[in-house]
């Protein structure tokens, strides 16, 4: 899908896509795509602590993740029973599925 953007708009998306560390305008316009997903399951569970203005800060949250407890298995099983809680409504903040 080919997306055209007024002059005005396609040089702030450029400026925030160097901002924000991305390789071009089609990179960043998707990850605001995949945000609206985000922002949908978050809505669901309810307010995140999940917020960054870099790339910088991004990885310094995975790292306090990594580090917040002993490992857990992300096979298929875990992200679907994650998926039915979240559509469910049965899942609520700092939980994760059984």
């Amino acid at each position: 899908m080919t997306i055209t953007l007024p002059d005005d708009v396609h040089a702030k998306a450029l400026a925030n896509a160097k901002k924000f560390g991305f390789s071009s305008v089609e990179e960043y316009v998707a990850d605001l795509v995949d945000g609206d997903e985000l922002d949908f399951i978050d809505n669901r569970l309810g307010s995140s602590k999940l917020t960054f203005n870099t790339r910088e800060e991004l990885e310094a949250l995975l790292l306090e993740g990594l580090n917040s407890g002993p490992p857990i298995r992300a096979d298929e099983a875990f992200w679907r029973q994650l998926r039915e809680r979240i559509e469910s409504g049965t899942l609520r903040n700092a939980e994760q599925p059984a």
